[in-house]
C-alpha cells in the first residue's frame, strides 16, 4: 500500500498537468505562409516603331516601371540647322488595358493621346548617358489584375517615327503576395 500511496501526488500532478493542458488547447502549428511570387522583366521600346511594346500581367498586383537603359532622340544626330527637339530622352507612354488612341493631325501628323501615366524623362539632354543616368530613379507604379495588359510607346508625331534613333528598357518587376486559403479539411 505504500508504494500506491507514494504514486499519488504523482498520479494527482499528471492528472492536473493534462487538465491544464486541455485547458490551455493544444497549440495548431503556425500556417505555412506561401513564398512571394517575384516578378522581374523587361520590354523593349523601339522609339521608329508606332506599334507599342506590350506587357501582359501574370498576377495581380502593383506593378513598378522603371527605365532599365537607353534612351532616344527624335532626330538623327548632327542634325543641321540644330533643332529644339534635339537631344536624347527616355520618356515613354504607358497605356493600362486599352489601345493607343490618336489625336487629331497636325503638322507632324497624328500623336498617341490618353496615356495613363509614362516613365523616364522628357529633358532633351546632350548625351544619350547623361539621358539615362537623368532617368534612373524614375518610376511609375500601377495596379493590375492578371490578364491586364500595359502598352509602351514613345510618343512622336505619326509622320516622324521613322527619323527617331534609340529604344529604351522599361524594367518591371512586382512582389505578389500570396495567401494561404483554407480548404474544408483545415477547419
Amino acid at each position: 500500500m505504500f508504494p500506491l500511496i507514494r504514486s499519488l501526488p504523482i498520479l494527482a500532478a499528471c492528472a492536473l498537468a493534462g487538465t491544464l493542458a486541455e485547458a490551455r488547447g493544444t497549440p495548431e502549428p503556425a500556417a505555412a505562409k506561401a513564398p512571394d511570387v517575384r516578378i522581374e522583366t523587361q520590354v523593349a521600346v523601339d522609339a521608329k516603331s508606332m506599334t507599342p511594346a506590350r506587357f501582359v500581367a501574370p498576377e495581380s498586383g502593383v506593378y513598378r516601371l522603371t527605365i532599365r537603359s537607353g534612351a532616344f532622340r527624335y532626330l538623327p544626330e548632327g542634325q543641321k540647322p540644330p533643332s529644339p527637339y534635339d537631344g536624347w530622352l527616355t520618356k515613354v507612354e504607358v497605356f493600362k488595358n486599352k489601345p493607343v488612341a490618336w489625336g487629331a493631325p497636325d503638322e507632324w501628323g497624328k500623336h498617341p493621346v490618353g496615356a495613363d501615366g509614362s516613365v523616364g524623362v522628357d529633358d532633351r539632354l546632350p548625351t544619350r548617358a547623361q539621358a539615362e543616368a537623368a532617368a534612373r530613379e524614375a518610376a511609375f507604379t500601377v495596379e493590375l489584375e492578371k490578364g491586364q495588359e500595359l502598352l509602351f510607346l514613345v510618343s512622336d508625331g505619326s509622320d516622324w517615327y521613322g527619323d527617331n534613333v534609340g529604344s529604351v528598357t522599361i524594367g518591371i518587376s512586382a512582389e505578389i503576395p500570396q495567401s494561404v486559403e483554407e480548404t474544408p479539411e483545415d477547419t
